[in-house]
């Protein structure tokens, strides 16, 4: 039996996650929400609705899921957020596998070489074994290299 629900869904450009309160949340889990997703985040509709952004969410997504087993509260996801969520999934057992497999590092190796002595390549001088095989690890992910460091563009 569950205390209420949280509806789950994406809204807005850029997209952020909508958490609605239905039936009997817990005022305690509630006003945890906030705190622990996003703080600062925006509380309307009188307190039943809270927006987080959406790389909040799935960075706390774990957290969510056990507050939500320990308070009784069900999750109801819409399309959208189930299928960010199943990616996200996805992407988790693909760096396990590539960080596990040294055998597919090899091929990847191979073709990170490739890309490097390309003529179009902004590299500059040889990468160290270790530095080849982890790039060819990033390479092979589909959102690998998606932050930026400040001042590291200098140094490349």
């Amino acid at each position: 039996m569950t205390a209420g629900t949280l509806h789950v869904r994406l809204v807005g450009t850029p997209p952020m996650v909508e958490l609605v309160r239905v039936g009997d949340v817990e005022d305690d889990f509630w006003f945890a929400l906030p705190v622990q997703l996003a703080p600062g985040v925006v509380v309307t509709n009188g307190g039943q609705r809270v927006s987080v952004p959406l790389e909040r969410f799935l960075s706390n997504r774990r957290w969510l899921r056990d507050v939500c087993t320990n308070y009784q509260v069900g999750l109801d996801f819409d399309d959208e957020v189930r299928e960010i969520l199943l990616r996200a999934q996805h992407e988790r057992e693909v760096v396990a596998r590539l960080l596990t497999q040294h055998d597919e590092g090899a091929e990847l190796d191979v073709e990170c070489s490739i890309l490097i002595s390309s003529p179009d390549s902004r590299y500059q001088r040889e990468l160290r074994e270790f530095q080849v095989r982890d790039l060819a690890k990033l390479l092979g992910l589909e959102h690998g290299a998606n932050f930026s460091v400040p001042g590291v563009a200098r140094r490349l």
